[in-house]
């Protein structure tokens, strides 16, 4: 069901992509998309067993061992504490009801900082951990739309999507370095905002809005492309990129199309109806040779139509092998 647009001799259709580009396997982003989900495989490929050991590991990667140790001593680790008894460090920890220690380090803490940076992210929840990563990261939530499709954002669904308090909840994070961020923008509120673009994408590539286009000259096809993903508003100027002068603002033109929208057909003067054969019986009787029944002719402009729509397809097939690796 696509989208056609006509200038002058031009005939531009937009159609789905039946296999798109994965924008976090097949584009360089900025930011890395860690997610879990039992069903599907979302983001960008991991190793990680859990949320928790994604955070630690991201803590681990990122936070100088002095501020994970400053970040318990100020109790800012909920149930983990970092405290000095005179004569070593302690890191306590609460659970069950009660504070208990989970390791004593004698002497001063100057030297002491990786082995004890190493405890405490042994001992700091989830919360704590992403508390601590936030430090030297910029991390958006992502939440996934599970109902008769899949979407994602990094805002909640609840209250804008139906059924979205059972079919919803978050499934990872998108972040980046706050270093990265400030090299590549200077800004973090552009960094968020670059973040949010990349989400954007790939909710559209979720959602199934991944597009092609052919461009036909008359009949015949002068030019295609496949892979652009969002609303066909967001990659107007992408596609005019490739046509010719004389097309420009055709995509301003686009309507939507029920059916396959074969270009012979989209020829027809409007309101002539080739689903009732009006296309091959106005080509029947120019195409028919002399003494032959009229329902031969037709069987005869039939294949011939059938095989001009063969040629297309086996065109837009080699292209995309061509172009698109298979």
């Amino acid at each position: 069901m696509p989208y056609v647009a006509t200038k002058g001799p031009y005939t531009l259709i937009l159609r789905k992509d039946d296999d798109p580009p994965n924008p976090r396997a097949d584009y360089d982003n900025f930011g890395t998309m860690t997610c879990f989900h039992r069903r599907h495989t979302l983001g960008d490929k991991h190793d990680h067993d859990s949320p928790a050991d994604f955070l630690r590991a991201l803590a681990r990667e990122t936070v100088p061992a002095k501020d994970v140790c400053d970040f318990a001593i100020a109790e800012k680790a909920g149930g983990v504490e970092l405290k000095y008894n005179g004569e070593a460090w302690d890191v306590i920890s609460y659970s069950d009801g009660d504070w208990y220690l989970a390791e004593s380090f004698p002497g001063p803490i100057a030297g002491q900082e990786d082995a004890i940076a190493e405890t405490l992210l042994d001992e700091m929840g989830s919360k704590s951990l992403l508390r601590l990563a936030e430090l030297h990261n910029i991390i958006l939530p992502l939440n996934l739309y599970d109902h008769s499709g899949l979407s994602m954002s990094t805002m909640s669904f609840h209250g804008r999507a139906p059924h979205a308090e059972w079919d919803s909840g978050q499934v990872g994070w998108i972040h980046v370095t706050k270093a990265k961020a400030q090299a590549e923008f200077g800004d973090e509120v552009k960094a968020a905002e670059a973040l949010e673009s990349e989400v954007a994408t790939y909710d559209s590539y979720l959602r199934g809005e991944c597009y092609g286009f052919e461009l036909y000259k008359g009949a015949k096809e002068t030019d295609s492309c496949w892979g652009f993903i969002g609303d066909p508003a967001s990659f107007k100027a992408d596609v005019e990129g490739y046509l010719p002068d004389k097309c420009k603002g055709i995509m301003d033109a686009l309507e939507y199309r029920s059916g396959r929208a074969d270009i012979e057909p989209l020829l027809l003067p409007r309101g002539q109806d080739c689903r009732q054969g009006a296309f091959h019986r106005q080509r029947r009787d120019a195409g028919r040779p002399a003494g032959k029944p009229a329902g031969e002719g037709m069987r005869m402009q039939n294949t011939k139509a059938h095989n001009t729509g063969r040629m297309i397809l086996m065109r837009l097939v080699h292209f995309r092998e061509a172009n698109l690796g298979g």
